[in-house]
């Protein structure tokens, strides 16, 4: 789910940044200047998801191999996704990645975890 998040999040960013720069560019499709300031808030915003998708991706990896320190941090990541998700919650397709980053959590914390990573050699 990070690998596709942070495809769409980083291209809309991109063409929020587009937008943003040139509003000719998009041809008679193109943003009014007065929707500007929209455009740059939604391609930050779009910009920090791809962020943290990035750096879910590789904690997750580490997380795989037992690294005590990348739960850590991956939970930290998730908490900040669940936050950043929240304005996107709108929809029942943005009700998903609330569900599956609160999913992530509560399988990285479960008793069954804790006992995997304590038995795990630390990379």
């Amino acid at each position: 789910m990070s690998g596709l998040t942070l495809a769409l999040t980083g291209l809309a960013a991109v063409g929020f940044a587009l937008a943003y720069v040139d509003p000719a560019a998009l041809g008679d499709a193109g943003v009014p200047t007065d929707d500007r300031g929209m455009m740059l808030a939604l391609g930050i915003y779009s910009a920090i998801c791809a962020v943290l998708s990035s750096i879910a991706i590789p904690l997750g990896v580490l997380v795989l191999g037992g690294a005590k320190v990348a739960r850590a941090l991956l939970t930290v990541v998730a908490v900040l996704a669940f936050l950043a998700s929240v304005p996107a919650a709108a929809g029942i397709l943005g009700v998903v990645p609330l569900a599956l980053i609160v999913g992530s959590l509560i399988m990285l914390h479960r008793r069954d975890a804790n006992q995997w990573f304590g038995s795990r050699v630390a990379l």
